[in-house]
């Protein structure tokens, strides 16, 4: 699955950038032949007690929503999808973020491939009418603990079955007592693509794409960093925001 995304922690203006060079890069994607990720798109934003979550079918680029609608400060993870050829684009049901409800809501979204049969097969999940990410967030449901652990739980199982091949995961995370996001990020190729960024403005901090930071000017086409407060993400490490 080919998607680009954000999870950030940042006041308006910081997610209205965001917000924006996700849209050009979901249109035109200049790590990937310049394709769109036109299979749908889907929100979470966070912010004094407050959520909106939102998924469409509709392309990203063409379903623009008022950049208004991020609070004076908020948590948000935004993701625009490209669907595999194998993978379901029915409904807006198929588009990430998911959200895993319980004393702690978890979001999660993937851009990435993993072995949806065998975690299906192992653990009951009727995994044929889902795409991958979905079946990893039902995985995600059924662990138990802090919300670290049971993603913590959710990527050893991956690795455990071998269903891991590409994972570059968001998490959002709204609990009564605070509001996090964490990042996880594993590929073998395609590397501007895949590559993940870690950007840190003031009190501001993001997630993003490879896209996502080329247009906002933090990187060049070879994933040169042109900001001092941009950093690739470590690989094969669940990290918090």
């Amino acid at each position: 699955m080919h998607c680009r995304m954000f999870v950030s922690n940042g006041d308006r203006y910081f997610n209205s950038r965001l917000y924006r060079a996700l849209l050009f890069a979901s249109e035109r994607d200049v790590f990937l032949e310049n394709r769109s990720h036109n299979s749908g798109w889907g929100m979470a934003i966070l912010s004094d007690g407050r959520e909106i979550y939102l998924r469409s079918l509709t392309p990203i680029y063409e379903d623009i929503i008022p950049l208004n609608i991020f609070p004076e400060r908020s948590h948000a993870l935004i993701h625009a999808r490209l669907a595999s050829t194998d993978e379901p684009t029915r409904l807006a049901d198929d588009s990430h973020p998911y959200r895993i409800g319980g004393e702690h809501t978890i979001y999660i979204a993937h851009n990435g491939h993993l072995r949806k049969e065998i975690i299906g097969k192992e653990f009951n999940i009727e995994y044929r009418n889902k795409n991958d990410t979905e079946v990893l967030a039902l995985l995600l449901s059924y662990m138990e603990g802090d919300p670290y652990n049971r993603i913590r739980k959710t990527i050893d199982i991956v690795y455990d079955l071998g269903a891991n091949e590409t994972l570059n995961l968001l998490f959002l995370v709204n609990g009564r007592e605070y509001v996090k996001f964490y990042y996880y990020s594993d590929f073998k190729s395609k590397e501007k693509y895949l590559t993940l960024f870690r950007y840190v403005n003031g009190a501001n901090v993001a997630i993003m794409s490879s896209t996502v930071a080329y247009y906002l000017n933090l990187i060049d086409e070879n994933l040169k960093i042109l900001s001092g407060n941009v950093e690739p993400v470590e690989r094969m490490k669940l990290m918090e925001g």
